[in-house]
Order: structure tokens, then C-alpha cells, then sequence
């Protein structure tokens, strides 16, 4: 009679033991992928700014010039690269939007809701108003103190760029892309660490994988040493990697 007692105590206490390990085991993982998650965010979002220094204008004529001389070279390599960046779709189906858009932000190097702001449609739009507020105010609009005209003549001219060179690659592709003005399909950046804009999905590893691929570092770390290799970390990126030798 004195064990039953015990004996139910214990399993008691067992289970409630089972309970918070369990519990715990799974808010770790709640939270590390929380975590996980932004940071895959965070990295769809990333793009790579470009120096003050290049040459945006010397940069759109190379690449027209290059579109054009491709398409009337090679044009069965320009429609693979153009199905390459819009992820293998087909090239008759892509619509006028889809390519006008990608021509616009390469020529341009920026997103259309990205800074600088000329290349913002609303942003030209409240350009174009503060233009009409100072020709009101003062008669005249005084453009070279005005940076707004600059740059909404610069983007004006991208997107003239755009729609000439598209109906260029029609002529010279011999089809015409889908008549249609809005942009339906998603094109790989170059200075995005994602293809396309999606977020990332690789493999996330749960906490006892994460523990045993910790050990198995620090176990080959020690073999690495052991071998009379020397470890080296690069700050900028923090890539690890280990040599031998004087280097």
C-alpha cells in the first residue's frame, strides 16, 4: 500500500518533467524559426547598391547597343536568355508589360519603387505637381535649380528607351509579346541575393541536426589542426576556411 502512492508520485512528476522538456524543446524551435524567417526575409529584400561612381548612361548604351546586335546576330540566344530571366517561361507568352519593365530597371539599375525617386511613378506624378505649383507662383519654371526636372526627364527617357528597344526585339525575334501593358511575371535580378524576389526557401534544420552538425565541426576543426592546417575568417563575408602553407 505504501508503493502505490510513490509509485503514482513519481510518474507524476516524471510526466511533468516530460511535459516541460517537451515544451521547451518546442518553443526553442518556435523561436528559431521565427528567427529563421526574418532572416530569409531580410535577404529577399537585399540588393546590392551600386557605387556613385558607375556610369549609368555609358551602362545603358552598352546594353541596348548589346540587345540589338544579339538580336540580329543570335537570335535564338537572345530569346534563351530572355526565358532564362523570367524562369523559363516561354518568350511568346511574356507580355509587353513583363518586358518593358525588365528593360527599364536594368537600363535604369533601379526597382521602380526604389530610390533614386524619379523612377517612382508617383513620384513623377508629385514632381510633376510641385512643377505647376513654382510655374504658378513665379511664371516660369526655373530648371536649372530644379532637380525634379532632371530627373523626371531622365526617366521619361528610360522608358521611351524601353518601349523602343521592346519593339525592336519584336522586329527582329519575329513575334510579338502578349499586348498587354501591366507587368504578370517576375524577372531574376542580378543584384538580388534571391532569384526573382520570392523569399528563400532552403532546408531548416531542427535543433538536433543543428547540434550535431556543431559537433561535427568542432570535432573536424580539431582534425583540421591535428593535419597542420590553419584556420582563416574572412570579416567582411565570414567564410571560414582552412590551408597550409604560408599564405
Amino acid at each position: 500500500q505504501a508503493r502505490g502512492p510513490a509509485s503514482a508520485h513519481g510518474c507524476a512528476l516524471t510526466m511533468l518533467l516530460l511535459q516541460v522538456v517537451v515544451g521547451s524543446y518546442i518553443s526553442l524551435e518556435v523561436v528559431a524559426f521565427l528567427r529563421y524567417s526574418r532572416l530569409c526575409r531580410r535577404l529577399a529584400a537585399f540588393r546590392t547598391p551600386l557605387g556613385r561612381s558607375f556610369d549609368r548612361l555609358a551602362w545603358r548604351r552598352f546594353f541596348g547597343a548589346r540587345l540589338l546586335s544579339e538580336a540580329e546576330k543570335r537570335p535564338q540566344h537572345l530569346r534563351t536568355l530572355i526565358e532564362n530571366t523570367f524562369s523559363n517561361c516561354n518568350a511568346a507568352c511574356l507580355t509587353r508589360g513583363d518586358i518593358e519593365t525588365w528593360l527599364r530597371v536594368t537600363l535604369s539599375t533601379f526597382e521602380d519603387e526604389e530610390r533614386p525617386p524619379q523612377w517612382s511613378p508617383a513620384a513623377r506624378i508629385v514632381g510633376e505637381n510641385l512643377q505647376e505649383d513654382e510655374k504658378e507662383q513665379n511664371g516660369f519654371i526655373n530648371e536649372e535649380a530644379s532637380p525634379m526636372k532632371k530627373e523626371l526627364t531622365e526617366a521619361e527617357s528610360v522608358e521611351a528607351e524601353a518601349r523602343s528597344l521592346r519593339a525592336a526585339l519584336e522586329a527582329r525575334l519575329g513575334f510579338s509579346f502578349v499586348e498587354e501593358g501591366r507587368r504578370t511575371k517576375e524577372f531574376v535580378r542580378v543584384n538580388s541575393a534571391v532569384a526573382n524576389t520570392n523569399e528563400m526557401s532552403p532546408l531548416f534544420w531542427l535543433l538536433p541536426f543543428r547540434v550535431l552538425r556543431r559537433a561535427a565541426r568542432y570535432w573536424a576543426d580539431h582534425a583540421l589542426r591535428g593535419l597542420g592546417f590553419r584556420r582563416a575568417r574572412d570579416d567582411e563575408t565570414g567564410v571560414v576556411y582552412w590551408y597550409r602553407g604560408g599564405v
